[in-house]
Protein backbone atom coordinates (compact mmCIF):
# COMPACT_ATOMS: atom_id res chain seq x y z
CA UNK A 1 0.00 0.00 0.00
CA UNK A 2 1.54 3.63 -1.39
CA UNK A 3 1.80 5.73 2.16
CA UNK A 4 -0.10 8.74 2.43
CA UNK A 5 0.80 11.74 1.28
CA UNK A 6 0.64 14.73 3.72
CA UNK A 7 1.04 18.39 3.01
CA UNK A 8 2.98 20.61 3.79
CA UNK A 9 1.06 22.44 5.91
CA UNK A 10 -0.07 19.26 7.91
CA UNK A 11 3.50 18.23 8.71
CA UNK A 12 3.96 22.08 10.32
CA UNK A 13 1.00 21.83 12.51
CA UNK A 14 2.21 18.52 13.45
CA UNK A 15 5.48 19.76 14.41
CA UNK A 16 3.96 22.72 16.27
CA UNK A 17 1.56 20.18 18.06
CA UNK A 18 4.69 18.44 19.27
CA UNK A 19 6.48 21.53 20.92
CA UNK A 20 3.21 22.65 22.47
CA UNK A 21 2.40 19.81 24.62
CA UNK A 22 5.55 19.29 26.19
CA UNK A 23 3.14 17.21 28.70
CA UNK A 24 2.45 14.44 25.68
CA UNK A 25 4.96 11.87 24.66
CA UNK A 26 6.03 11.24 20.94
CA UNK A 27 3.51 8.61 21.07
CA UNK A 28 0.60 10.67 22.26
CA UNK A 29 1.05 12.92 19.66
CA UNK A 30 1.50 10.70 16.87
CA UNK A 31 -1.59 8.80 18.18
CA UNK A 32 -3.66 12.59 18.23
CA UNK A 33 -2.55 13.62 15.01
CA UNK A 34 -3.63 10.10 14.02
CA UNK A 35 -0.07 9.24 12.30
CA UNK A 36 2.62 6.82 13.03
CA UNK A 37 5.30 7.75 15.63
CA UNK A 38 8.07 7.09 13.34
CA UNK A 39 6.06 9.35 10.91
CA UNK A 40 6.37 12.10 13.46
CA UNK A 41 9.90 11.42 14.32
CA UNK A 42 11.18 11.79 10.98
CA UNK A 43 9.27 15.12 10.53
CA UNK A 44 10.63 16.47 13.48
CA UNK A 45 13.86 16.00 12.06
CA UNK A 46 13.36 17.96 9.40
CA UNK A 47 14.22 21.72 10.74
CA UNK A 48 11.62 24.17 9.80
CA UNK A 49 12.80 27.88 8.45
CA UNK A 50 11.25 30.98 6.90
CA UNK A 51 12.18 29.07 3.48
CA UNK A 52 10.28 26.25 4.24
CA UNK A 53 12.31 22.76 5.21
CA UNK A 54 15.95 21.70 5.56
CA UNK A 55 17.01 18.19 6.05
CA UNK A 56 19.90 17.74 8.20
CA UNK A 57 21.72 14.20 7.30
CA UNK A 58 23.89 12.62 9.27
CA UNK A 59 26.59 9.33 9.53
CA UNK A 60 27.14 9.11 13.19
CA UNK A 61 30.63 6.56 14.09
CA UNK A 62 28.91 4.59 17.36
CA UNK A 63 32.39 4.25 18.50
CA UNK A 64 32.63 7.53 20.19
CA UNK A 65 29.11 8.80 19.09
CA UNK A 66 30.75 11.47 16.34
CA UNK A 67 29.31 13.34 13.48
CA UNK A 68 31.58 12.25 10.62
CA UNK A 69 29.78 13.74 7.46
CA UNK A 70 26.49 15.59 7.40
CA UNK A 71 24.88 17.50 4.74
CA UNK A 72 21.91 19.57 5.08
CA UNK A 73 19.67 20.12 2.01
CA UNK A 74 16.28 22.07 1.19
CA UNK A 75 15.02 18.57 -0.75
CA UNK A 76 14.90 14.19 0.26
CA UNK A 77 16.63 13.40 -2.78
CA UNK A 78 18.61 10.27 -3.06
CA UNK A 79 21.60 12.79 -3.89
CA UNK A 80 22.04 13.90 -0.24
CA UNK A 81 22.09 11.28 1.57
CA UNK A 82 24.83 9.61 -1.56
CA UNK A 83 26.84 12.77 -0.78
CA UNK A 84 26.88 12.12 3.16
CA UNK A 85 28.00 8.53 2.64
CA UNK A 86 30.49 10.11 0.10
CA UNK A 87 31.96 12.37 2.36
CA UNK A 88 31.83 10.08 5.28
CA UNK A 89 33.84 7.42 3.41
CA UNK A 90 36.78 10.14 2.27
CA UNK A 91 37.33 10.71 5.81
CA UNK A 92 37.24 7.47 7.35
CA UNK A 93 39.16 6.48 4.24
CA UNK A 94 39.12 2.67 5.98
CA UNK A 95 39.67 -0.75 4.25
CA UNK A 96 38.52 -2.26 7.91
CA UNK A 97 34.71 -3.85 7.21
CA UNK A 98 31.92 -1.27 8.28
CA UNK A 99 28.45 -1.15 8.93
CA UNK A 100 25.92 1.21 8.29
CA UNK A 101 22.68 1.52 9.64
CA UNK A 102 19.55 3.21 8.52
CA UNK A 103 15.82 3.31 8.96
CA UNK A 104 13.91 2.11 5.55
CA UNK A 105 13.42 5.69 3.69
CA UNK A 106 13.33 5.11 -0.09
CA UNK A 107 16.56 6.75 -0.18
CA UNK A 108 18.42 4.36 1.73
CA UNK A 109 16.60 1.17 -0.08
CA UNK A 110 17.39 2.79 -3.72
CA UNK A 111 19.34 1.77 -6.27
CA UNK A 112 22.00 4.37 -6.06
CA UNK A 113 21.78 3.96 -2.07
CA UNK A 114 23.03 0.02 -2.31
CA UNK A 115 25.67 0.97 -4.89
CA UNK A 116 27.13 3.78 -2.96
CA UNK A 117 27.61 1.19 -0.07
CA UNK A 118 28.37 -2.05 -2.46
CA UNK A 119 31.39 -2.16 -0.03
CA UNK A 120 29.54 -1.84 3.16
CA UNK A 121 27.39 -4.12 5.69
CA UNK A 122 23.56 -2.53 5.30
CA UNK A 123 21.62 -2.69 8.38
CA UNK A 124 17.90 -1.55 8.59
CA UNK A 125 15.80 -0.66 11.32
CA UNK A 126 12.67 -2.65 11.91
CA UNK A 127 9.24 -1.09 9.88
CA UNK A 128 7.54 1.69 12.16
CA UNK A 129 10.65 1.22 15.31
CA UNK A 130 12.67 4.06 15.23
CA UNK A 131 14.37 3.10 18.43
CA UNK A 132 16.25 0.50 16.38
CA UNK A 133 18.41 3.49 15.19
CA UNK A 134 18.40 5.06 18.48
CA UNK A 135 21.63 7.02 18.85
CA UNK A 136 21.20 9.47 16.10
CA UNK A 137 17.52 10.16 16.88
CA UNK A 138 18.89 11.20 20.05
CA UNK A 139 21.14 13.23 18.52
CA UNK A 140 18.56 14.66 16.34
CA UNK A 141 16.25 15.45 19.38
CA UNK A 142 19.40 17.17 20.88
CA UNK A 143 20.57 19.28 18.27
CA UNK A 144 17.04 20.32 18.09
CA UNK A 145 16.62 20.79 22.04
CA UNK A 146 19.74 22.19 23.20
CA UNK A 147 20.81 24.84 19.98
CA UNK A 148 18.11 25.34 16.93
CA UNK A 149 14.78 25.30 19.21
CA UNK A 150 16.55 28.58 20.37
CA UNK A 151 16.40 30.54 17.46
CA UNK A 152 14.62 32.02 15.02
CA UNK A 153 15.62 30.50 11.96
CA UNK A 154 15.52 32.96 8.67
CA UNK A 155 16.91 30.98 5.80
CA UNK A 156 19.23 28.06 4.62
CA UNK A 157 22.05 29.86 5.16
CA UNK A 158 21.32 30.64 8.58
CA UNK A 159 20.27 26.96 9.27
CA UNK A 160 23.15 25.55 7.89
CA UNK A 161 25.58 28.10 10.15
CA UNK A 162 24.12 27.00 13.59
CA UNK A 163 24.75 23.25 12.40
CA UNK A 164 27.99 23.83 11.61
CA UNK A 165 28.77 25.92 14.98
CA UNK A 166 27.06 23.30 16.76
CA UNK A 167 28.47 20.07 15.23
CA UNK A 168 32.15 21.30 14.65
CA UNK A 169 32.63 23.85 17.57
CA UNK A 170 31.04 22.00 19.96
CA UNK A 171 28.87 18.68 19.84
CA UNK A 172 31.88 16.74 18.02
CA UNK A 173 34.92 18.68 20.14
CA UNK A 174 33.60 19.97 23.60
CA UNK A 175 30.11 18.49 24.71
CA UNK A 176 30.96 15.44 26.97
CA UNK A 177 28.75 12.46 26.97
CA UNK A 178 28.62 9.13 29.00
CA UNK A 179 28.83 6.87 26.36
CA UNK A 180 32.70 8.49 25.92
CA UNK A 181 33.47 8.22 29.77
CA UNK A 182 32.29 12.07 30.17
CA UNK A 183 35.08 12.87 27.36
CA UNK A 184 34.06 14.75 23.81
CA UNK A 185 33.92 12.23 20.42
CA UNK A 186 37.29 13.67 19.65
CA UNK A 187 38.95 13.43 23.16
CA UNK A 188 37.66 9.66 23.28
CA UNK A 189 39.35 9.17 19.62
CA UNK A 190 41.95 10.88 20.36
CA UNK A 191 42.48 8.85 24.04
CA UNK A 192 42.04 5.45 21.50
CA UNK A 193 44.42 6.58 18.98
CA UNK A 194 46.99 7.03 21.81
CA UNK A 195 46.31 3.92 23.17
CA UNK A 196 46.47 1.96 20.22
CA UNK A 197 50.19 3.20 20.15
CA UNK A 198 51.28 1.68 23.12
CA UNK A 199 53.72 -1.32 23.12
CA UNK A 200 52.16 -4.16 24.37
CA UNK A 201 53.00 -5.15 27.62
Amino acid sequence: MPRKQHTKQFKLDAINYRKEHPDLTQLQCAKNLGIGISTLARWESQYRNNDGFVYLNCVMDLFARKIIAWTLSDTMEVSTVIKTIEKAKAIRNTDLPLIIHTDRGSQYVSLAWREATKNIQRSYSHKGYPYDNACIEFFHSLIKREWLNRFNIKNYRHAYNLIFECIETFYNTVRIHSHCDYMSPDEFEKLYESAKSLPAA
